[in-house]
Order: structure tokens, then sequence, then C-alpha cells
């Protein structure tokens, strides 16, 4: 008993003591890693060489390549922002992510599809110029203006540009002018066409 009351006498006068300013913490994984940094160094090429290894099968499947350039969205559960349709299960059982550049070039097209349907079968010419200047702006404003920043971008710093990625997206502007034009004059003529019938 005295020797039990002397151990927490010492213990208890050790716990009072101050720490030395020049004591270490002991840490579990102290020893763990190399000391040198060049061993450390080779110490986590092994590593990284023995998970390459253990994946080297799945790593030499050939990978699709994105044809949409559409990024998907870490979804993380916990946040506010779940729902059902953006959980793996719902990924896993629907792969095609849903493309919102696409869907909004379809409805910008539908629009002027719409328009153009408009156009034929207004009769007042205030009304029908009202309804071209509509589609003019749509058309301005969805992709000649952009192409026109992109080709000013492509002739102001043609050194800094990435020509191989600008011209096509000019291109696919310009395609899509085209459609536009052909949209509209195969809808608007929709009018006489039916008179002529």
């Amino acid at each position: 008993m005295i020797k039990e009351q002397m151990q927490k006498q010492v213990m208890a006068d050790f716990e009072a003591l101050p720490l030395s300013p020049f004591s270490k913490p002991i840490r579990a994984f102290d020893g763990l890693y190399p000391e040198d940094e060049e061993e450390c160094q080779a110490y986590w090429d092994f590593i990284h060489w023995a998970i390459n290894s253990e994946h080297a099968l799945l790593l030499s499947i050939p990978k699709q390549e994105n044809v949409y350039e559409f990024w998907a969205i870490d979804f993380d559960i916990s946040s506010n922002d779940s729902s059902a349709f953006n959980t793996i299960d719902y990924q896993r059982l629907n792969p095609d992510t849903f493309n919102k550049y696409h869907y909004r070039i379809k409805k910008i097209f539908e629009k002027i599809r719409d328009l153009a349907m408009l156009h034929s079968s207004i009769s007042n010419p205030e009304g029908k110029k009202n309804t071209y200047q509509r589609y003019k702006n749509l058309v301005e404003k969805e992709f000649r203006e952009p192409a026109k920043s992109l080709l000013a971008t492509c002739n102001k710093n043609p050194k800094w540009v990435d020509k191989e990625k600008l011209i096509p997206k000019i291109a696919a502007l310009n395609s899509k002018i085209r459609k536009s034009k052909h949209i509209w004059h195969e809808h608007s003529q929709l009018k006489q066409a039916i008179e002529d019938i």
C-alpha cells in the first residue's frame, strides 16, 4: 500500500514538471517512413509502382472519348442538392448523361421553327417584319456573335490561340447559322406552299 502511494506521489510530481522546449511528441508513424529524402522518394516510387501493377490490366482497357465534352458533376450525397437523379444507382442505370448544350441548341432550332411558322401565318406586314427581326436577333445572339468574337480573338492573338480547337468551334457555329437559315426558309414558306397546292 505504501508502495502504491509512493508511485502515485512520483507520478504526480512528474506530471507537475514543466515540459522541455526540446521535447517532441511521440507519433505512431515515427520510424515508418525512411528518414533520408532519396530513400523516401524511392519508397514512394515503389508504392506507386506496386499499386499501378495491381491495376495494370484495368488501365490497359481503352477508354472511349467523350464526344460531347460534357463534364459530369461530382455528386455529394450528404449535400442539400442531393436527389434521386444524382445517385450512383441512377447513373449506373442511365449511363448516358444529359447534355445541356445540345438540349439548348435543339430548343433554339425549335424556337426558329416556331418563329418561321408564325411569320408564314401572319398577314400583317408589320407583324411579319417584327417576327423576322426576332429571328435575326436570335440567330445573331446565339450563333453569329460568338462566331465573330472567336474569329476576332483568333485574329487579335494568333500566337496565343489554339487554332486546332478554335477553328472547329467557328465552323460549328457557322453550320448552325446555315441550319437556322434552312429551317427558316423551309417553314416560313409553309403557308405559300399550302396555298399553291
